[in-house]
């Protein structure tokens, strides 16, 4: 009997955690990406804002017809990924709209898409990637890649 009840209690407290976990997911998932048209802040007070509260942040440089960029979108909703950038804020600057609005992509010296670029709290270049790393887009190569770009 005694068995029965520490192995029921262990079932509960293992179902519970993870049920807890995965509230900690999705608002880790909402947090860690921003869009910067959708923002009301210049690049550089975007940038300063997230090195206050102790993040790392990578511009992401996108546009609509990148295929590539359209994959590594689709991985952001992942364990993996989300995991990968938990200490840093992924700011996704779409190129297509830059043309019309800020024209970020010239002060970066965007020749490729997509481009990921560290920044620092002043918003200066750290490191560049140009395109990944990663052998194939899925979510485990993905968050690799990411995690040795943002450390």
């Amino acid at each position: 009997m005694a068995f029965r009840t520490l192995l029921l209690i262990s079932s509960l407290a293992l179902i519970l955690s993870s049920c807890g976990n995965k509230d900690v997911t999705d608002k880790q998932k909402q947090n860690y990406t921003i869009d910067y048209y959708a923002s009301s802040n210049n690049l550089k007070e975007l940038v300063s804002k997230e090195s206050a509260k102790g993040k790392k942040t990578v511009l992401f440089f996108t546009a609509g017809w990148c295929r590539p960029c359209t994959e590594f979108k689709r991985t952001l909703k992942s364990k993996e990924v989300t995991e990968a950038f938990k200490d840093a804020t992924l700011v996704i600057i779409d190129t297509d709209k830059d043309k019309k609005k800020d024209k970020i992509s010239y002060l970066y010296n965007i020749g490729a898409i997509p481009t990921f670029i560290k920044v620092d709290g002043n918003a200066e270049p750290v490191n560049t990637m140009v395109g990944g790393d990663w052998v194939s887009p899925t979510p485990q190569q993905i968050a690799i890649s990411m995690k040795k770009f943002i450390r």
